[in-house]
């Protein structure tokens, strides 16, 4: 049986707003042709099954059941069923301030089994009423969400932890702290940080603490202003790691004027 139902739509959503759809079972060969400026709106088809051929300008597509084409504004297309086996299709027109990222799909695209589920299956015209539209929104939206959306920049944390050590070692900073921050296992991260830096985020923490220790004090402050600025609240607890750390007090480094010292201390992973 030969059909072609539409209806329209309008449920004045900013992001996709689906303004039509419809469906058809095709009779062999039925041809449809849009001129560029016949439409205002994309339009995807969802071809349920049979098959048949999409063209965009003088490029043909073959287009069978689980895909879909689609139709941009300003475009010439052209499609027809297939002699042998005519599709059946479900169509949806729809305009948004998110449409445009639409026409960033090829002409002729595969469909996931878990998209546009309510163009997959025959409509119920009865039951079609103003809510249809919201789901076809929401079909619209999560294709978007799942497929069109602009990927997310993989985060480098064990970098992340390294600038933010360097730049705010004077705070307190803690293993579990880092690893709230990026959703992860304490003792996944403290892995992962070894093995691409070669020590843990505790050590590597220390390491900058005495870098700065040996800079502050260089540059003429004394042992309890130096563990201030390095973070620790107690001038006896920052002597007793630095000395742990170069083997000599904070007291006895300031009196040496042997360069070769300050060549030794050096420090992994900073730019």
């Amino acid at each position: 049986m030969y059909y072609a139902l539409q209806k329209r739509l309008n449920p004045h959503l900013h992001d996709l707003n689906p303004i039509f759809t419809g469906e058809a079972a095709c009779p062999p060969e039925e041809t449809h042709t849009s001129a560029k400026d016949n439409y205002q709106c994309i339009i995807i088809h969802y071809v349920r099954s049979g098959c048949g051929i999409f063209y965009l300008d003088d490029t043909a597509y073959p287009v069978h059941a689980g895909q879909a084409f689609i139709i941009i504004p300003g475009t010439n297309v052209a499609y027809v069923a297939d002699k042998k086996d005519p599709w059946v299709y479900a169509w949806v027109g729809f305009t948004g301030a998110l449409s445009d990222k639409f026409s960033s799909l090829p002409p002729v695209f595969d469909v996931p089994e878990d998209m546009f589920l309510h163009l997959r299956t025959p409509f119920d015209w009865t039951q079609m009423d103003e809510y249809w539209g919201y789901q076809l929104a929401t079909d619209l939206l999560l294709f978007y969400a799942k497929v069109l959306r602009p990927q997310a920049k993989k985060v480098d944390y064990v970098q992340e932890i390294l600038d933010h050590v360097q730049l705010f070692y004077m705070e307190k900073l803690s293993v579990e702290a880092f690893a709230r921050q990026y959703g992860l296992d304490r003792r996944h991260l403290t892995r992962q940080f070894k093995k691409k830096i070669g020590c843990t985020i505790q050590d590597y923490i220390l390491r900058v603490r005495m870098y700065e220790g040996c800079r502050y004090l260089r540059m003429g402050y004394s042992v309890k202003e130096t563990a201030t600025l390095c973070g620790y609240s107690s001038a006896p607890i920052f002597s007793k790691l630095f000395k742990r750390e170069h083997g000599f007090s904070p007291t006895d480094w300031k009196a040496r004027t042997d360069q070769n010292v300050v060549k030794q201390i050096g420090l992994m992973g900073r730019t």
